[in-house]
Protein backbone atom coordinates (compact mmCIF):
# COMPACT_ATOMS: atom_id res chain seq x y z
CA UNK A 1 0.00 0.00 0.00
CA UNK A 2 1.23 3.46 -0.91
CA UNK A 3 0.70 6.76 0.88
CA UNK A 4 -1.56 7.87 -1.99
CA UNK A 5 -3.86 4.93 -1.27
CA UNK A 6 -4.63 6.30 2.20
CA UNK A 7 -5.07 9.82 0.85
CA UNK A 8 -7.42 8.64 -1.91
CA UNK A 9 -9.50 6.81 0.70
CA UNK A 10 -9.78 9.97 2.81
CA UNK A 11 -10.85 12.03 -0.18
CA UNK A 12 -13.79 9.72 -0.80
CA UNK A 13 -15.15 11.06 2.51
CA UNK A 14 -13.73 14.56 3.01
CA UNK A 15 -13.79 15.44 -0.67
CA UNK A 16 -11.35 17.93 -2.18
CA UNK A 17 -14.24 19.87 -3.70
CA UNK A 18 -15.39 20.77 -0.17
CA UNK A 19 -12.16 22.72 0.50
CA UNK A 20 -12.81 26.47 0.78
CA UNK A 21 -11.03 28.67 -1.77
CA UNK A 22 -8.94 30.33 0.95
CA UNK A 23 -7.97 27.06 2.60
CA UNK A 24 -4.70 25.22 2.06
CA UNK A 25 -5.78 21.70 2.98
CA UNK A 26 -4.17 18.85 1.07
CA UNK A 27 -0.75 17.27 0.46
CA UNK A 28 2.01 19.44 1.96
CA UNK A 29 5.19 17.41 2.24
CA UNK A 30 6.47 14.10 0.93
CA UNK A 31 6.03 11.48 -1.76
CA UNK A 32 2.67 9.85 -2.32
CA UNK A 33 4.28 6.91 -4.13
CA UNK A 34 6.25 5.83 -1.05
CA UNK A 35 5.15 2.55 0.59
CA UNK A 36 2.96 3.29 3.62
CA UNK A 37 4.51 2.12 6.91
CA UNK A 38 2.03 3.67 9.32
CA UNK A 39 -0.16 6.71 10.01
CA UNK A 40 -0.06 9.25 12.84
CA UNK A 41 -3.06 11.59 13.15
CA UNK A 42 -2.60 14.93 14.89
CA UNK A 43 -4.08 18.40 15.10
CA UNK A 44 -0.88 20.14 13.97
CA UNK A 45 2.67 19.45 12.84
CA UNK A 46 5.04 20.08 15.75
CA UNK A 47 8.46 18.82 16.74
CA UNK A 48 6.94 16.30 19.16
CA UNK A 49 4.54 15.00 16.50
CA UNK A 50 7.36 14.49 13.99
CA UNK A 51 9.55 12.78 16.58
CA UNK A 52 6.66 10.47 17.50
CA UNK A 53 6.20 9.55 13.84
CA UNK A 54 9.91 8.76 13.49
CA UNK A 55 9.98 6.69 16.70
CA UNK A 56 6.88 4.71 15.69
CA UNK A 57 8.01 4.30 12.05
CA UNK A 58 4.95 6.07 10.69
CA UNK A 59 5.66 7.87 7.42
CA UNK A 60 2.29 9.61 6.92
CA UNK A 61 1.11 12.32 9.30
CA UNK A 62 -2.49 13.43 8.82
CA UNK A 63 -3.31 16.76 10.45
CA UNK A 64 -6.44 18.84 10.76
CA UNK A 65 -4.70 22.19 10.47
CA UNK A 66 -2.66 22.74 7.29
CA UNK A 67 1.08 22.74 7.97
CA UNK A 68 1.85 25.22 5.17
CA UNK A 69 -0.84 27.88 5.06
CA UNK A 70 1.01 30.96 3.84
CA UNK A 71 3.57 30.88 1.01
CA UNK A 72 7.10 29.97 2.11
CA UNK A 73 9.86 32.29 0.90
CA UNK A 74 12.70 30.15 2.18
CA UNK A 75 13.51 26.94 4.05
CA UNK A 76 16.16 27.60 6.69
CA UNK A 77 16.89 24.40 8.57
CA UNK A 78 17.96 26.28 11.69
CA UNK A 79 14.42 27.76 11.93
CA UNK A 80 11.62 25.84 13.60
CA UNK A 81 9.53 25.10 10.50
CA UNK A 82 12.51 24.75 8.20
CA UNK A 83 14.01 22.24 10.61
CA UNK A 84 10.78 20.25 10.68
CA UNK A 85 10.57 20.16 6.88
CA UNK A 86 14.19 19.01 6.69
CA UNK A 87 13.63 16.34 9.35
CA UNK A 88 10.52 15.01 7.62
CA UNK A 89 12.18 14.91 4.22
CA UNK A 90 15.21 13.04 5.61
CA UNK A 91 12.89 10.44 7.15
CA UNK A 92 10.59 10.18 4.11
CA UNK A 93 7.60 11.45 6.10
CA UNK A 94 4.61 12.83 4.22
CA UNK A 95 2.10 15.37 5.56
CA UNK A 96 -1.52 15.63 4.49
CA UNK A 97 -4.20 17.86 6.05
CA UNK A 98 -7.99 17.67 6.21
CA UNK A 99 -9.33 21.09 7.15
CA UNK A 100 -12.48 22.78 5.83
CA UNK A 101 -13.35 19.64 3.88
CA UNK A 102 -13.42 17.75 7.20
CA UNK A 103 -15.49 20.56 8.75
CA UNK A 104 -18.08 20.29 5.98
CA UNK A 105 -18.06 16.54 5.35
CA UNK A 106 -20.92 14.44 6.64
CA UNK A 107 -19.70 12.75 9.80
CA UNK A 108 -16.89 15.28 10.15
CA UNK A 109 -15.90 17.73 12.89
CA UNK A 110 -19.36 18.98 13.77
CA UNK A 111 -21.24 15.70 13.46
CA UNK A 112 -18.74 14.16 15.87
CA UNK A 113 -19.57 16.93 18.36
CA UNK A 114 -23.28 16.38 17.75
CA UNK A 115 -22.84 12.72 18.61
CA UNK A 116 -20.88 13.51 21.77
CA UNK A 117 -23.61 15.88 22.99
CA UNK A 118 -26.43 13.56 21.85
CA UNK A 119 -28.03 16.21 19.64
CA UNK A 120 -31.47 15.37 18.29
CA UNK A 121 -32.98 16.77 15.08
CA UNK A 122 -29.64 18.22 14.09
CA UNK A 123 -29.08 20.62 11.21
CA UNK A 124 -26.22 22.83 10.08
CA UNK A 125 -26.08 26.48 11.02
CA UNK A 126 -26.35 27.30 7.34
CA UNK A 127 -25.72 25.41 4.13
CA UNK A 128 -22.77 26.72 2.16
CA UNK A 129 -22.31 24.15 -0.58
CA UNK A 130 -24.53 21.61 -2.27
CA UNK A 131 -23.87 18.46 -4.22
CA UNK A 132 -24.32 19.07 -7.94
CA UNK A 133 -27.02 16.94 -9.56
CA UNK A 134 -27.71 15.82 -13.11
CA UNK A 135 -30.68 14.12 -14.70
CA UNK A 136 -29.49 11.25 -16.87
CA UNK A 137 -32.02 9.95 -19.41
CA UNK A 138 -31.34 6.97 -21.67
CA UNK A 139 -33.42 5.42 -24.45
CA UNK A 140 -33.47 1.62 -24.64
CA UNK A 141 -35.57 -1.18 -26.18
CA UNK A 142 -38.40 -2.24 -23.91
CA UNK A 143 -36.99 -5.73 -23.35
CA UNK A 144 -33.59 -4.36 -22.23
CA UNK A 145 -34.83 -1.80 -19.68
CA UNK A 146 -33.87 -3.86 -16.62
CA UNK A 147 -30.24 -4.07 -17.77
CA UNK A 148 -30.15 -0.26 -17.70
CA UNK A 149 -31.92 -0.09 -14.32
CA UNK A 150 -29.31 -2.46 -12.90
CA UNK A 151 -26.53 -0.28 -14.33
CA UNK A 152 -28.08 2.79 -12.66
CA UNK A 153 -28.33 0.95 -9.35
CA UNK A 154 -24.76 -0.37 -9.41
CA UNK A 155 -23.45 3.19 -9.79
CA UNK A 156 -25.66 4.63 -7.01
CA UNK A 157 -27.74 6.66 -9.46
CA UNK A 158 -31.29 7.44 -8.38
CA UNK A 159 -30.62 8.18 -4.70
CA UNK A 160 -33.02 10.75 -3.23
CA UNK A 161 -32.80 11.25 0.53
CA UNK A 162 -33.41 7.91 2.26
CA UNK A 163 -34.54 6.25 -0.96
CA UNK A 164 -32.45 4.53 -3.62
CA UNK A 165 -33.05 3.18 -7.14
CA UNK A 166 -35.46 6.05 -7.87
CA UNK A 167 -36.21 6.37 -11.59
CA UNK A 168 -39.00 7.20 -14.02
CA UNK A 169 -39.86 5.36 -17.23
CA UNK A 170 -41.74 6.68 -20.26
CA UNK A 171 -42.81 4.44 -23.15
CA UNK A 172 -42.40 5.56 -26.77
CA UNK A 173 -41.22 4.63 -30.25
CA UNK A 174 -37.61 5.02 -31.40
CA UNK A 175 -36.81 5.51 -35.09
CA UNK A 176 -33.54 5.24 -36.99
CA UNK A 177 -32.01 4.24 -40.33
CA UNK A 178 -28.82 2.16 -40.18
CA UNK A 179 -26.32 3.53 -42.73
CA UNK A 180 -23.59 1.69 -44.58
CA UNK A 181 -20.96 0.40 -42.17
CA UNK A 182 -23.35 0.28 -39.20
CA UNK A 183 -23.74 -2.87 -37.12
CA UNK A 184 -27.29 -2.47 -35.78
CA UNK A 185 -28.71 -4.53 -32.92
CA UNK A 186 -32.10 -4.18 -34.64
CA UNK A 187 -32.86 -3.19 -38.25
CA UNK A 188 -31.38 -3.32 -41.73
CA UNK A 189 -29.13 -1.02 -43.76
CA UNK A 190 -30.88 2.00 -45.35
CA UNK A 191 -34.29 0.97 -44.01
CA UNK A 192 -36.29 2.99 -41.47
CA UNK A 193 -36.71 0.97 -38.31
CA UNK A 194 -39.23 1.56 -35.51
CA UNK A 195 -38.66 0.05 -32.08
CA UNK A 196 -40.77 0.07 -28.92
CA UNK A 197 -38.48 1.82 -26.47
CA UNK A 198 -38.55 3.35 -23.03
CA UNK A 199 -36.84 6.45 -21.70
CA UNK A 200 -35.41 5.84 -18.24
CA UNK A 201 -34.53 8.91 -16.14
CA UNK A 202 -32.67 9.11 -12.84
CA UNK A 203 -30.83 11.66 -10.73
CA UNK A 204 -27.04 11.29 -10.69
CA UNK A 205 -24.55 13.04 -8.42
CA UNK A 206 -21.69 14.78 -10.18
CA UNK A 207 -19.09 12.42 -8.76
CA UNK A 208 -21.01 9.40 -10.10
CA UNK A 209 -21.88 10.80 -13.54
CA UNK A 210 -18.89 9.50 -15.51
CA UNK A 211 -19.13 6.01 -14.01
CA UNK A 212 -22.89 5.82 -14.58
CA UNK A 213 -22.59 6.79 -18.25
CA UNK A 214 -19.83 4.21 -18.70
CA UNK A 215 -21.99 1.51 -17.06
CA UNK A 216 -24.99 2.40 -19.25
CA UNK A 217 -22.95 2.25 -22.46
CA UNK A 218 -21.63 -1.16 -21.41
CA UNK A 219 -25.10 -2.54 -20.58
CA UNK A 220 -26.92 -1.07 -23.59
CA UNK A 221 -27.50 -3.33 -26.64
CA UNK A 222 -27.18 -0.55 -29.23
CA UNK A 223 -24.01 0.30 -31.13
CA UNK A 224 -24.82 4.02 -30.71
CA UNK A 225 -26.62 4.96 -27.50
CA UNK A 226 -28.92 7.97 -27.24
CA UNK A 227 -28.83 9.60 -23.81
CA UNK A 228 -29.31 13.07 -22.30
CA UNK A 229 -27.30 14.69 -19.49
CA UNK A 230 -29.17 17.63 -17.96
CA UNK A 231 -27.64 19.84 -15.22
CA UNK A 232 -30.13 20.56 -12.43
CA UNK A 233 -30.63 23.47 -10.08
CA UNK A 234 -32.07 21.27 -7.32
CA UNK A 235 -30.42 21.74 -3.95
CA UNK A 236 -29.26 18.37 -2.67
CA UNK A 237 -27.32 17.29 0.40
CA UNK A 238 -26.47 20.76 1.66
CA UNK A 239 -23.29 20.94 3.70
CA UNK A 240 -22.54 23.64 6.23
CA UNK A 241 -20.50 24.59 9.25
CA UNK A 242 -21.67 23.97 12.79
CA UNK A 243 -24.72 22.13 14.05
CA UNK A 244 -27.82 23.08 15.99
CA UNK A 245 -30.34 20.77 17.61
CA UNK A 246 -32.22 19.69 20.69
CA UNK A 247 -31.10 17.98 23.88
CA UNK A 248 -32.89 16.73 26.96
CA UNK A 249 -33.64 19.82 29.11
CA UNK A 250 -30.88 20.50 31.62
CA UNK A 251 -29.88 23.40 33.88
CA UNK A 252 -27.11 25.66 32.64
CA UNK A 253 -24.83 24.66 35.55
CA UNK A 254 -25.19 20.96 34.75
CA UNK A 255 -24.74 21.64 31.05
CA UNK A 256 -21.51 23.55 31.69
CA UNK A 257 -20.22 20.57 33.66
CA UNK A 258 -21.20 18.31 30.75
CA UNK A 259 -19.26 20.51 28.31
CA UNK A 260 -16.16 20.41 30.52
CA UNK A 261 -16.29 16.63 30.99
CA UNK A 262 -17.12 15.89 27.35
CA UNK A 263 -14.36 18.09 25.95
CA UNK A 264 -11.84 17.25 28.68
CA UNK A 265 -11.51 20.81 29.97
CA UNK A 266 -10.52 21.75 33.52
CA UNK A 267 -11.58 25.39 33.07
CA UNK A 268 -14.03 27.03 30.74
CA UNK A 269 -15.16 30.58 29.93
CA UNK A 270 -18.92 31.12 29.90
CA UNK A 271 -20.42 34.43 28.76
CA UNK A 272 -23.95 35.04 30.03
CA UNK A 273 -26.42 33.22 32.21
CA UNK A 274 -29.95 31.84 32.04
CA UNK A 275 -32.39 30.45 34.59
CA UNK A 276 -34.31 28.53 31.95
CA UNK A 277 -33.56 24.87 31.24
CA UNK A 278 -31.24 24.48 28.27
CA UNK A 279 -32.91 22.38 25.58
CA UNK A 280 -31.56 23.70 22.27
CA UNK A 281 -27.85 24.21 21.64
CA UNK A 282 -25.56 25.05 18.74
CA UNK A 283 -21.83 24.70 18.22
CA UNK A 284 -19.07 24.99 15.67
CA UNK A 285 -15.76 23.21 16.06
CA UNK A 286 -12.68 25.43 16.02
CA UNK A 287 -13.24 29.17 15.73
CA UNK A 288 -16.79 29.76 14.57
CA UNK A 289 -17.92 32.93 16.30
CA UNK A 290 -19.13 34.29 12.93
CA UNK A 291 -22.07 31.87 13.18
CA UNK A 292 -23.33 33.24 16.52
CA UNK A 293 -26.24 35.09 14.89
CA UNK A 294 -27.11 32.00 12.82
CA UNK A 295 -27.32 30.00 16.04
CA UNK A 296 -29.64 32.61 17.52
CA UNK A 297 -31.82 32.65 14.39
CA UNK A 298 -32.22 28.87 14.68
CA UNK A 299 -33.42 29.09 18.26
CA UNK A 300 -30.29 28.05 20.15
CA UNK A 301 -30.06 29.14 23.79
CA UNK A 302 -26.38 28.23 24.09
CA UNK A 303 -23.62 28.44 21.49
CA UNK A 304 -20.31 26.59 21.89
CA UNK A 305 -17.23 27.39 19.83
CA UNK A 306 -13.59 28.36 20.31
CA UNK A 307 -11.46 31.53 20.22
CA UNK A 308 -14.15 33.68 21.90
CA UNK A 309 -13.21 37.27 22.73
CA UNK A 310 -14.60 39.88 25.10
CA UNK A 311 -16.81 41.56 22.51
CA UNK A 312 -18.10 38.18 21.35
CA UNK A 313 -19.44 37.64 24.84
CA UNK A 314 -21.00 41.10 24.78
CA UNK A 315 -22.69 40.33 21.44
CA UNK A 316 -24.05 37.04 22.80
CA UNK A 317 -25.44 38.83 25.84
CA UNK A 318 -27.19 41.37 23.62
CA UNK A 319 -28.72 38.49 21.64
CA UNK A 320 -29.98 36.90 24.86
CA UNK A 321 -27.73 33.86 24.46
CA UNK A 322 -25.12 32.06 26.52
CA UNK A 323 -21.74 31.74 24.79
CA UNK A 324 -19.33 29.01 25.86
CA UNK A 325 -15.69 29.00 24.77
CA UNK A 326 -14.99 25.30 24.34
CA UNK A 327 -11.53 26.22 22.98
CA UNK A 328 -10.36 25.75 19.44
CA UNK A 329 -8.41 22.59 20.23
CA UNK A 330 -10.98 20.75 22.35
CA UNK A 331 -13.87 21.28 19.93
CA UNK A 332 -11.89 19.88 16.99
CA UNK A 333 -9.74 17.18 18.57
CA UNK A 334 -12.47 14.48 18.87
CA UNK A 335 -12.73 14.17 15.10
CA UNK A 336 -9.20 12.74 14.94
CA UNK A 337 -10.51 9.46 16.34
CA UNK A 338 -13.21 9.44 13.67
CA UNK A 339 -10.49 9.81 11.02
CA UNK A 340 -8.60 6.90 12.58
CA UNK A 341 -11.68 4.67 12.70
CA UNK A 342 -12.57 5.56 9.10
CA UNK A 343 -9.11 4.60 7.85
CA UNK A 344 -9.05 1.36 9.86
CA UNK A 345 -12.38 0.40 8.30
CA UNK A 346 -11.57 1.57 4.77
CA UNK A 347 -7.98 0.43 4.14
CA UNK A 348 -7.76 -3.16 3.01
CA UNK A 349 -4.37 -3.87 4.55
CA UNK A 350 -3.38 -3.89 8.22
CA UNK A 351 -1.69 -0.53 8.85
CA UNK A 352 -0.82 0.78 12.30
CA UNK A 353 -2.76 4.01 12.89
CA UNK A 354 -2.62 6.08 16.07
CA UNK A 355 -3.77 9.48 17.31
CA UNK A 356 -1.38 12.01 18.84
CA UNK A 357 -3.41 12.98 21.90
CA UNK A 358 -1.17 15.68 23.35
CA UNK A 359 -1.80 19.41 22.98
CA UNK A 360 0.41 20.92 20.26
CA UNK A 361 2.04 23.35 22.70
CA UNK A 362 1.99 23.87 26.49
CA UNK A 363 -0.89 25.93 27.88
CA UNK A 364 -0.74 26.71 31.59
CA UNK A 365 -3.57 28.02 33.75
CA UNK A 366 -2.56 29.76 36.98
Amino acid sequence: MKINDAINALELWAKKKYIESWDKAGFHVGNGESPLTGILIAMDITDTVVQRAITENKNLIITHHPFIFSPIDSIITSDYRGGLISLMMKNDISVYSLHTNLDLAEGGVNDVLADLFEIMDRESLGDFIYEKLYKLAVYVPLENQYDILEAFSNEDAGIIGNYRDCSFTTKGVGRFIPLKGANPFIGNENKLEEVNEVKIEALVREENLHGTIKAILSAHPYEEVAYDVIPLGNKFNGLGYGRVGNIEPISLDKFIYKVKSTLGLDHINVFGVTDKPVSRIAFCGGGGIEFLKDAKDKGAQVYITGDCKYHDGQHAYELGMVLIDGTHYATEFPVLYKVRDYLLKTLNEVIEISVFDEKPFPVQTY
